[in-house]
Parts: structure tokens; C-alpha cells; sequence
């Protein structure tokens, strides 16, 4: 998929189904729906462990798909729901 000639509304027609699975996993404690997406890269840095860990803490629930925020720049996407309160910067 090449997001960087999309739309919004296409970019979350392809992304929502991926997000809600992940979602569905947080809630279910369950690691193979959480990471069903995941490239190989990413199931590394999302382990099952690290999972748990981040499950562990508060708020416990994920149900909200508030304050959606989409970023896009070359070759990075990023789709945010919930606290936005992150930055980015760019590596130079």
C-alpha cells in the first residue's frame, strides 16, 4: 500500500480493521490477535512479555477511538487514537 497518495478517509478504511483487531487483542490479553498485523520487525519489539508488561498498567482498557490524529511523511505512518500528547522529531 502506498499511503502517501491516499486519502485520509482511505488511509483509515485500510487502517480501522487493523486497529480494531489490535484492540480486541489488548482487551482479551490475547498476543496473536494483538500482533496478527504486526510485520516481523515490530512482533520483535512487541514480544509477548512486552505485552504483558504494558497490559499491566492503567488504564486497562482500550475501547476509544477518540482524537484521531494521522501522520504522514515518506515513508512513516502514523495513526494515533486517544492522547496525542507525543512529539515528533526528526532524526538527523
Amino acid at each position: 500500500m502506498n499511503f502517501v497518495e491516499m486519502e485520509e478517509n482511505e488511509i483509515l478504511r485500510n487502517i480501522e480493521p487493523m486497529m480494531d483487531n489490535c484492540l480486541r487483542g489488548s482487551n482479551e490479553d490475547n498476543y496473536a490477535k494483538h500482533t496478527r498485523d504486526f510485520t516481523e520487525r515490530m512482533k520483535k519489539i512487541v514480544t509477548p512479555e512486552n505485552l504483558k508488561l504494558q497490559l499491566s498498567k492503567e488504564p486497562r482498557a482500550f475501547l476509544s477511538k477518540e482524537n484521531l490524529f494521522i501522520f504522514l511523511e515518506e515513508k512513516i505512518l502514523l495513526v494515533s487514537y486517544g492522547n496525542n500528547s507525543f512529539h515528533h522529531q526528526k532524526m538527523s
